[in-house]
């Protein structure tokens, strides 16, 4: 038995629209309502995705079910992350500036241009690393050879307890949380 009427996992993706077929580095949402599994929904874009979650929670706050929401991505940066950046370390302020600076069109966004500029603004290479774009960005390395995670943790305390967690800094190649986190947290 569960204290929620109803579960909802996110698989979420940084990457762009995927087009109308379901395919698999795409954003799906998973429910269980009372016991009862629905079939997997396959959502385009995060714009889409946003709808449908904002719809899934209307749903359930007028039928009066409780509702636990999951997504596979961090909530929060390592520890200074945030202090550094924004000069306040409460985590909400963060999803805020990254709201106001995050463009995210079907076919393109600019997580990578952020990444770069936020590496820049800490002055140095890093936190961010993995430029997937075929142009290059000053200010943000393609591989994690050309990055450093100083001051900064690589991992919140949390993944270094998940064995095969992926860095948040990572932005390309398998494993890649990073997308998901700056392309997600502006959604929250």
């Amino acid at each position: 038995m569960t204290q929620f009427d109803t579960i909802a996992v996110v698989d979420w993706s940084g990457g762009n629209d995927t087009g109308p077929k379901p395919r698999k580095d795409a954003i799906w949402l998973g429910v269980v309502r009372k016991g009862e599994t629905e079939k997997p929904l396959y959502l385009r874009n995060r714009a889409v995705a946003e709808t449908a979650l904002v719809a899934l929670i209307a749903q359930e706050q007028a039928a009066g079910r409780r509702l636990l929401i999951g997504f596979d991505f961090p909530f929060a940066y390592p520890r200074g992350f945030a202090q550094a950046l924004i000069g306040q370390a409460d985590p909400l302020a963060l999803w805020d500036w990254l709201e106001a600076r995050i463009t995210d069109e079907k076919t393109a966004n600019n997580r990578f241009d952020l990444a770069a500029e936020i590496n820049r603004s800490l002055g140095g290479k890093g936190p961010f690393w993995g430029n997937a774009l075929g142009r290059d960005i000053v200010g943000l390395g393609r591989t994690k050879k050309e990055y450093s995670a100083a001051p900064f943790p690589e991992k919140r305390r949390v993944e270094t307890l998940a064995t095969g967690s992926f860095s948040c800094w990572q932005l390309a190649g398998a494993g890649a949380v990073g997308s998901q986190v700056l392309m997600g947290l502006p959604v929250l």
